[in-house]
């Protein structure tokens, strides 16, 4: 990753120049790239402005334009310097101090705008404390860190304005002439054909999504052909089923694969599961509070249900996310659907290198279709593809057995239950709360 005061395309000296001026070329060139460089107000120097593109967006001699702006992750991986080290840690501080210094946060009133800021500054935060290794550079994540914190705090709303805040999936919903198609406007509809599940023993979301991401909930929702009423009956079957169990093995150096002595009963083709993820917040007191904010649904359209379990069925995936141009645009919700081209350099369930910071290996670090990712962890037939459910199949060695299950419950109980459980686990959550509390005095 090239320091933002040297980069190549286009050619200009920036070195010697003072920081705003640096700043309005790299908005003006990111802007003539195709990038989004007026998301909080049309001035590109806006503070609100850069504070996104730097935490938020990448430069490098390999891609020429601005990369990330409007994804729903910061393009950051676990292996990433970039804010911790060289020049982009020196940039970084220097802006964060601008913004504190200037009391910033008055800058922008509207509480939309001020959640996806909170948002996108948290997930940086978290970034920093479980980026590996932690005692790596130290002295300048805690320099980070302290300044997010109290931006974070500086901006957060209260627990009412943060529950008045859109559900702009019953905005897409509304507005059917832009609705992306496909996109499940039903999923949260009270006595609607969607079921929220969970598996046993989890807290209640999608277990290794959740890990990914500790800013947004993740709820699992199974839509079977003939709606709740079949879904239901389908579920109560497959935790009544009173089969015994047995160690197989997939291959001869696959793991132990726990399975049911005859197949477990399997749903219908026609099935379809989605995965909501919406966002949290911090309220002004520094607790956790969820939104009506959903930023993606994933979801898979089961064609054909093999008998087999290992053998793949056809499937068709789709996903919506998130844009924060059309959220604040007032269009679609916000929420647009991806395309079958579309590509992006994935942080999910990767190794953890950084694309821009591993130039001898862009090869093997390049930009990947999006849908065609979720066949890698859901190739199995039907229920087997399930992995919140499948996932308690799995034994590397044999020890207690819990039969695995699926269980309906409602949103509103399970991503609180999740919320409980982070208060007293998570440790970049700790850490930014007793920042928070260190900060309120100041303010």
């Amino acid at each position: 990753m090239l320091p933002l005061t040297t980069m190549k395309s286009p050619t200009i000296p920036l070195e010697g120049l003072p920081s705003r001026l640096i700043y309005f070329i790299l908005c003006a060139t990111s802007f003539a790239a195709g990038a989004q460089p007026d998301l909080y107000n049309p001035d590109p120097t806006f503070i609100w402005n850069r504070v996104h593109r730097m935490l938020h967006s990448r430069l490098s001699t390999n891609i020429q334009q601005g990369y990330g702006s409007d994804n729903l992750e910061p393009p950051l991986w676990p292996e990433t310097q970039y804010l911790l080290t060289g020049e982009s840690h020196r940039q970084a501080l220097a802006l964060l101090d601008e913004f504190l210094a200037e009391h910033a946060e008055r800058m922008v009133t509207d509480p939309l705008h001020r959640a996806i800021f909170q948002h996108d500054l948290w997930a940086v935060f978290d970034w920093s404390d479980s980026a590996y290794p932690r005692d790596v550079t130290p002295g300048q994540r805690l320099a980070l860190q302290s300044r997010l914190a109290q931006m974070i705090q500086r901006v957060a709303l209260s627990k009412a304005e943060i529950e008045k805040l859109p559900d702009n999936l019953a905005q897409a919903a509304q507005i059917k002439s832009e609705r992306p198609s496909e996109l499940p406007f039903d999923l949260l509809k009270q006595d609607g054909p969607w079921v929220c599940v969970f598996p046993r023993g989890a807290s209640g979301q999608a277990p290794v999504h959740r890990g990914f991401d500790r800013e947004s909930s993740f709820l699992v929702f199974v839509r079977l052909p003939g709606g709740s009423q079949q879904t239901r009956s389908y579920l109560r079957r497959l935790d009544e089923n009173p089969q015994a169990w047995k160690l197989t093995r997939r291959a001869a150096n696959g793991p132990q694969i726990l399975m049911r002595e005859s197949s477990l009963p399997q749903f219908p083709a026609g099935t379809r599961f989605a995965l909501l993820r919406q966002m949290l917040l911090l309220d002004n007191r520094g607790e956790v509070v969820a939104t009506h904010l959903t930023e993606s649904i994933q979801m898979r359209l089961h064609k054909t249900v093999p008998p087999d379990p290992f053998t793949p069925g056809e499937q068709e995936n789709f996903e919506f996310r998130l844009s924060r141009n059309l959220l604040f645009a007032g269009k679609t919700g916000g929420l647009r659907q991806v395309t079958a081209t579309e590509t992006e350099f994935p942080i999910f369930s990767t190794k953890g290198n950084d694309p821009f910071e591993h130039s001898s290996h862009q090869e093997d670090l390049r930009a990947l279709p999006i849908l065609s990712r979720c066949g890698s962890c859901h190739e199995a037939s039907g229920i087997y593809a399930v992995r919140s459910y499948a996932n308690e199949l799995v034994r590397l060695e044999v020890g207690p057995i819990e039969t695995p299950g699926l269980f309906e419950a409602t949103p509103a109980e399970l991503i609180q239950g999740a919320i409980d459980i982070d208060r007293l686990t998570r440790h970049d959550l700790g850490l930014l709360q007793g920042m928070w509390l260190r900060y309120s005095t100041k303010l």
